[in-house]
């Protein structure tokens, strides 16, 4: 029994596949872009489901509404990459909400002075 690698007379080596083959290129194009194209049918789906949902009224109210939530993702983003984990984030954002909807509404002090005091006390604790 010979170790050699080198295929015996008469006989043919088959081709080894390299390493960027067909195959692997398309699961690394799968891997990092499937969570788009889930993205694309859902949005599909809802505009089937829902005929406005692409209307550009709808898709700024949408925008509007989750900027809040986007902003925090991405200063968590921040904290997670650092090797940090703050499960308080949520709970001070959601006080910090409620305390200026608060303030707002139904104290008789300004706009000005209703955001700067949420800002006042959530900065520190968060």
């Amino acid at each position: 029994m010979t170790t050699s690698t080198e295929p015996e007379p008469g006989m043919v080596k088959a081709p080894s596949a390299p390493n960027g083959s067909r195959g692997t290129a398309i699961v690394d194009l799968a891997s990092r872009y499937s969570m788009v194209a889930v993205l694309v049918i859902l949005v599909i789906i809802a505009q089937v489901a829902v005929p406005g949902f692409l209307d550009i009224g709808n898709l700024k109210v949408v925008l509007v509404n989750t900027a809040p939530v986007g902003l925090v993702a991405v200063g968590m983003t921040f904290v997670l990459i650092g090797g940090g984990f703050d499960l308080s984030v949520g709970g001070v954002f959601a006080v910090a909400g409620v305390l200026y909807a608060t303030l707002a509404n139904s104290m008789p002090v300004g706009l000005a002075f209703a955001l700067m005091v949420p800002i006042a006390l959530a900065g520190p604790a968060g």
